[in-house]
C-alpha cells in the first residue's frame, strides 16, 4: 500500500503466478481517480518484472543486457535499437539513460521518439518517459506523447495521454484524430474543435456525423459509419452535386446498403 501526494491510499499487488501469466492489457497507473499519480507510476516502474533471458536466441542475451546498461554509450544505443531483433530493440526502452539531457538542460528524446513509433506501449512505459513526464518537465515529452497516441493500438493507452498531457499542446489532439482506432467517446469530445477530421473518422458516431454533414457532406457521404437516414438527407439536398452522389452510391455499395436493399 501506498499513499500519493493527495493523501489517497493504492494498493499494489504482485505475486509470481501473476508475473507468469501470459501478458495481459497493461492498465496504465498514471491515471488513479482521474489524477496524475507520481509517486504511483514510481512505484510500479520499480516493481516491473526483470528481464528474463531469451527463450529463443541465447546469443542474444548479451546484447539485451548491453541495451538495458545505462553506461552503454549513445551511440551504441542507437545501433541497438537499430537491431534486427525486436527483442534487442525493446531492450533499449528500459535503459534509463535514453534521455540524456544536455548542458543546457534541454533533454533528448530522439531515440526514445523512434522507438515510440515501433512499440508505442512499451514506450508508455519506459523509465525515461515516466521520470522526464512526472518528475521533470513534461513538456520535453510532448513530441513522445504525439508519437505514442499516433501509433498506439490501445484506446486506454490514447485516453490516458490525452487526459494527462493534452494540456500541452493543441496538435496531441490532432495527432489523436490520425489514428484509426480512437474511440467514439473522445471523437465526441473532438468534434467541434476538429470537425473536419472527425467527419472523415471511421469511427465517428452517426450522431456526431449527422451533426456535421451541413457543414462536411463530402466527408460525410463518405464515412462507413453514417447512418442511412443521413445519406438519404445529403443525397436530396446536394442531388446536383456529382461528387457527393458518387460518394453515398460507393459508401451503400460498400455497405451492402443500396436503396432497395434492407
Amino acid at each position: 500500500m501506498y499513499r500519493d501526494a493527495q493523501g489517497t491510499f493504492y494498493v499494489h499487488e504482485e505475486s509470481t503466478a501473476s508475473l507468469a501469466e501470459e501478458k495481459k492489457t497493461t492498465v496504465w497507473p498514471w491515471v488513479v481517480a482521474g489524477a496524475a499519480v507520481v509517486a504511483g507510476a514510481a512505484l510500479w516502474m520499480s516493481q516491473r518484472p526483470t528481464w528474463s533471458p531469451n527463450p529463443v536466441d541465447p546469443d542474444l542475451d548479451p546484447l539485451i543486457v548491453e541495451a538495458k546498461d545505462e553506461k552503454t554509450d549513445w551511440g551504441r544505443l542507437w545501433d541497438l535499437a537499430e537491431h534486427e531483433d525486436e527483442e534487442v530493440r525493446r531492450a533499449v526502452l528500459q535503459n534509463p539513460s535514453i534521455c540524456p539531457v544536455d548542458a543546457y538542460g534541454q533533454v533528448e528524446i530522439g531515440l526514445l521518439n523512434y522507438l515510440a513509433e515501433i512499440f508505442p506501449e512499451e514506450a508508455a512505459e519506459a523509465p525515461a518517459f515516466v521520470l522526464h513526464a512526472f518528475y521533470g518537465d513534461a513538456s520535453a515529452m510532448t513530441r513522445v506523447v504525439l508519437t505514442i497516441v499516433s501509433y498506439t493500438r490501445n484506446q486506454d493507452l490514447i485516453r490516458s495521454m490525452n487526459y494527462i498531457f493534452g494540456h500541452l499542446d493543441k496538435k496531441i489532439g490532432w495527432y489523436t484524430l490520425s489514428n484509426e482506432i480512437t474511440p467514439p467517446d473522445m471523437l465526441r469530445e473532438f468534434y467541434e474543435e476538429w470537425p473536419q477530421l472527425v467527419a472523415k473518422h471511421s469511427n465517428s458516431p452517426p450522431d456526431v456525423l449527422e451533426k456535421l454533414s451541413n457543414d462536411f457532406p463530402l466527408e460525410v457521404a463518405r464515412n462507413p459509419n453514417s447512418s442511412r437516414e443521413t445519406l438519404g438527407y445529403l443525397w436530396e439536398k446536394y442531388i446536383e452535386r456529382g461528387e457527393i452522389i458518387e460518394a453515398i452510391t460507393d459508401n451503400l455499395y460498400k455497405r451492402g446498403m443500396l436503396w432497395g436493399n434492407t
